[in-house]
């Protein structure tokens, strides 16, 4: 394989998955709904890698298309606002902004995927093109490396809170080395693109409307001055164009109840060790310490909001010697501290997006389930207090939370509730000393959310009609589309790679659940997944290289087996390892069936013999994998193993057909 080409299959590969975690991060600040459905870009992505690769041989298009279609998209995603308020008695979304246009989100989820898939299909047909210039395992190690490298910058550009001027510049960047460096025209056309894209995105962060804008490692955030009387300093905080929250003295008459109401409610207690979950601006730091706190520790998973607290805060409760500040997911800190607590506060935590692009989790999902508040009791001191509240939209989440600490607690919380206003705000305090334990538990408790199936916002196991809708419309469409593969496909489709890669999906899946339960839902336990599932199969590449000849067979037993013992293995056990322990047999065991699956992935794909359809066939199949991740709102994610298993069985019945033919 030549140098050029070598050069340009790694430069496609950075590109292609730079441009995944590009747009979903992008896409839901601009169509706020779409933030609630981010896999739905990583499997869009999945489908437009999938057929630009199997179909590489019929897309002849010139060079320059590939920066203008990616222009085009950012600029339409700036120029429409979406107007969407989804009423749903089955699921919660938390609400949004009026926008400049209305959709129906039936129709707006489908329309999003296939521009999306749309992005992604003409650099997969240039990568498809290179695939074949040399041996299958050579240019697949190629396309692993330069993925790895993609993910690696992207992760440090979230360190210092790069945003769309640097992403979309880079992309269009990116892209013009694959023009036709003789065409002067074309090259000079690429450039001003992009020079225009940067100018553009500047502009934009640089807009006077906003006191600051910035770029977390999970959302757009914005924040502006609020309307207040005079000598009086406030400010509002928006996460993706949503109101997340204000930065205001809790004793203003703009500011929530909630931040007054437990020392209202208990005027002869005085709160030494505070505890605040979600502290945000600083708004519940700031009322601990007025009210006698001598340490309060704030924990918030967002180090971008900590520190707009820190600098704008108008009370400054940061720069207090009394206050700890923890950037840390909430439950994973929760699981690790050892230290007792007067108070305990879950403050107005909706992180209003997902975990990663690969699940239904939100970030503050492991934050409310069984097991979560049974660590937060471990937690209080004898006479200690916890406090939830939020606007939460419905009553039946004040029931859910309600079954929640009256389960561990065994005594009914006080349940304060305003619904005759708008968004349901409700307040719900436990005392850890207060009244006698129930005698017997309620028998018609509504379901409540655990680590196996974390899902507040959920009323009942099932997938919503919303879903559904949407779903059966984009599964119909890729469909037929893989049909036609079929028969327009010389060597025919690769079934097995297919079922291959759909199993593969899930078990990415399950991992990145799993390591967010034992390590944090924070962005970077996501980049360490998504890192180390792609160094595997990058080790995998290398002994399948080098392997003379390997039992396939043998290598799907031992497959099967690692499932098994992943399935029956209690993986909340390792929660009670030091954080650092837990990290081997976490890896090991989670870890060990993907190794083994890339390994056989590699022995097939070795002797591919047009490896672009074959390449193209296992991604569509990622896209089928990640429509069954939906199964876990009815099964949990434990029994995803389950799904995992039939599709590695449906790979071995494929691959012994085709051994015995």
């Amino acid at each position: 394989m030549k140098q050029t080409a070598k050069r340009q299959l790694f430069l496609i590969s950075f590109l292609i998955l730079f441009a995944e975690l590009v747009f979903i991060r992008f896409i839901p600040a601009q169509i706020r709904y779409v933030g609630y459905f981010s896999n739905i870009i990583l499997l869009a992505s999945f489908v437009g890698i999938g057929l630009g690769a199997s179909f590489w041989q019929r897309l002849r298009f010139p060079a320059i298309l590939m920066p203008l279609t990616i222009v085009g998209f950012e600029f339409i995603l700036y120029l429409f606002k979406y107007d969407l308020v989804i009423a749903s008695d089955q699921v919660i979304y938390f609400g949004m902004n009026r926008g400049s246009f209305s959709a129906e989100p039936i129709f707006l989820l489908p329309v999003i995927f296939f521009l999306t898939a749309f992005i992604f299909v003409l650099p997969a047909a240039v990568m498809g093109r290179l695939f074949q210039n040399g041996p299958p395992l050579q240019t697949y190690k190629i396309n692993i490396l330069g993925s790895l490298t993609g993910i690696a910058a992207f992760t440090a550009l979230s360190f210092v809170h790069a945003g769309p001027f640097i992403w979309f510049p880079l992309l269009l960047l990116l892209s013009l080395f694959f023009l036709p460096a003789a065409n002067k025209k074309t090259v000079l056309l690429g450039v001003a693109i992009v020079l225009f894209s940067f100018v553009f995105e500047m502009a934009n962060f640089s807009s006077p409307q906003y006191r600051v804008l910035t770029w977390s490692p999970y959302y757009k955030i914005t924040l502006t001055d609020l309307a207040l009387p005079a000598k009086n300093v406030g400010y509002t905080l928006n996460v993706n164009n949503i109101g997340h929250q204000i930065m205001i003295d809790p004793n203003d008459r703009q500011a929530d109840i909630f931040y007054q109401f437990p020392y209202r409610l208990m005027k002869n207690r005085v709160y030494k060790n505070v505890l605040v979950i979600g502290a945000g601006g600083g708004n519940d730091v700031t009322q601990a310490l007025r009210k006698g706190a001598e340490r309060v520790v704030a924990v918030d998973i967002d180090p971008t909001i900590i520190d707009l607290g820190k600098r704008f805060h108008p009370n400054r409760p940061y720069s207090s010697p009394k206050v700890q500040t923890v950037v840390a997911d909430g439950r994973d800190y929760l699981q690790n501290s050892r230290e007792k607590f007067d108070l305990i506060i879950f403050a107005l935590t909706d992180s209003l997006t997902l975990t990663s692009s690969a699940s239904s989790l939100r970030l503050e999902s492991y934050l409310f389930t069984q097991e979560s508040i049974r660590q937060a009791r471990r937690l209080l001191k004898k006479d200690g207090t916890l406090v939830l509240y939020n606007y939460y939209r419905t009553p039946w989440i004040v029931d859910k939370l309600s079954s929640l600490v009256k389960r561990e607690f065994r005594q009914d919380p006080l349940v304060i509730m305003q619904t005759d206003r708008n968004l349901n705000p409700a307040i719900i305090m436990v005392f850890a000393d207060r009244s006698p334990p129930l005698p017997k538990l309620p028998a018609d408790l509504p379901p409540v959310p655990t680590d196996d199936w974390p899902f507040l916002y959920l009323q009942n196991r099932e997938i919503p009609s919303l879903y559904l809708s949407y779903l059966s419309i984009i599964v119909l469409a890729v469909i037929i589309i893989i049909l036609l593969l079929r028969q327009k496909s010389k060597s025919g489709f690769a079934w097995g790679l297919f079922f291959l890669g759909a199993a593969f999906m899930l078990l990415e899946t399950k991992n990145v659940v799993q390591f967010t339960l034992l390590f944090g839902s924070t962005w970077l336990t996501n980049a360490f997944v998504f890192m180390g599932l792609l160094t595997l199969v990058l080790i995998a590449i290398i002994i399948a290289e080098r392997s003379v000849k390997v039992s396939i067979p043998l290598l799907f037993i031992f497959l099967c087996l690692s499932l098994i013992f992943t399935y029956f293995f209690p993986q909340s056990t390792l929660l009670r390892l030091p954080y650092l322990l837990r990290l081997i047999p976490a890896v090991i065991i989670n870890f060990l069936p993907v190794f083994i699956a890339n390994v056989i992935f590699s022995l097939l794909f070795k002797h591919s013999k047009i490896p672009a359809e074959a390449y193209g066939a296992n991604i569509l199949g990622s896209f089928i994998g990640g429509i069954f991740e939906y199964s876990s709102l009815i099964f949990g994610y434990r029994n995803l193993t389950l799904f995992i298993l039939v599709f590695y069985l449906l790979f071995f019945a494929v691959y012994r057909k085709r051994a015995m033919n």
